[in-house]
């Protein structure tokens, strides 16, 4: 009872940021963050996925699961440094112990146009049209007795809705990047969510899921013995709720094999309150990826001490 009453008390609160993935590995999710990142890589094709799961105080409460496939389109009429891609992505919310559940399935399209002779410089745009499936399964909700002056009065009216809902949504990515010959590189970009501010009646009365915005940024330099560093930022803000989060990466090249490899250590933060220890594996044209939020003690006199586990996987050829 304790369980299910606790994620009634939460699903108010996920009208907001459960709209979207937010992810600890974000920029391991090219497509998630960014739709202007759609193709932008050296090979032909990428897949990439990951789940993640978070809990509250021992309960199992959040778990997201994501897959996307991009490709780079060559061919005549496309200038050998621009890059043109294609992708579609999927991923499955599911909140408040399964009470709510979303489904997204999008198309992905960019176009980065190379700013110089080299193709060093890009400036790329993409965009996304998503199809969105959510359901609300209330027998999965307890909701307390209310109080007042009459005694207790029943449960309230605003726990009266549930079913599910479809709708179609738009996304837009920007972004401008750099690459001075492999020695190190950047970029900066941004996107905006939910540009036709679909309509939700899960509590009875309209509700428009608020446009999200975010702000991305990353920059790497390569070290002698080919070893790199990475730091990466990022900014959400959605109605009233934001968040900041990044950190850095060390990447230590493997010397094991004839097979480029490497070990990657990093920290990453979430605003003030979540500290996220990064280790990752390099081979070949392989990847994966472990992280593990900490919630600093100051978040947890709250009384929900917040456990979040996220593993990734992606591959290019």
């Amino acid at each position: 009872m304790k369980k299910i009453l606790l994620s009634a008390l939460l699903l108010p609160a996920l009208q907001g940021l459960a709209q979207d993935a937010n992810l600890s590995q974000i920029h391991n999710a090219p497509l998630l963050l960014n739709p202007a990142q759609t193709g932008d890589f050296e090979n032909t094709w990428r897949i990439n996925g990951g789940y993640r799961n978070t809990s509250f105080s021992g309960m199992k409460s959040f778990s997201t699961g994501y897959l996307s496939a991009d490709v780079r389109i060559k061919g005549k009429g496309i200038n050998a440094n621009d890059r043109l891609g294609v992708g579609v992505f999927g991923y499955l919310d599911a909140n408040a112990g399964g009470s709510l559940k979303s489904n997204y399935v999008g198309l992905s399209l960019a176009y980065n146009k190379a700013l110089s002779a080299n193709g060093a410089t890009r400036l790329g745009l993409g965009a996304q049209a998503v199809l969105v499936t959510r359901s609300l399964d209330m027998n999965k909700l307890v909701f307390e007795d209310q109080f007042g002056s009459g005694g207790f009065g029943g449960t309230s009216v605003d726990a009266a809705r549930g079913g599910s809902e479809n709708h179609f949504d738009l996304n837009v990515g920007l972004q401008l990047s750099h690459d001075a010959g492999g020695r190190w590189g950047g970029a900066i970009g941004a996107t905006a969510m939910h540009l036709t501010k679909p309509k939700e009646t899960f509590w009875g009365a309209d509700y428009r899921v608020p446009m999200r915005y975010q702000a991305n940024a990353s920059a790497w330099i390569r070290l002698k013995g080919n070893d790199r560093i990475l730091l990466q930022g990022l900014y959400v803000t959605q109605e009233k709720t934001d968040y900041v989060q990044g950190g850095f990466i060390f990447s230590k090249s493997l010397k094991l094999s004839t097979t480029e490899s490497s070990l990657d250590l990093g920290v990453l933060t979430r605003n003030t309150n979540v500290v996220i220890p990064y280790l990752g594996l390099g081979w070949g044209r392989s990847k994966a990826a472990l992280t593990y939020d900490v919630t600093t003690n100051k978040s947890k006199m709250s009384g929900l001490n917040r456990q979040s586990l996220e593993i990734f996987l992606a591959h290019t050829f």
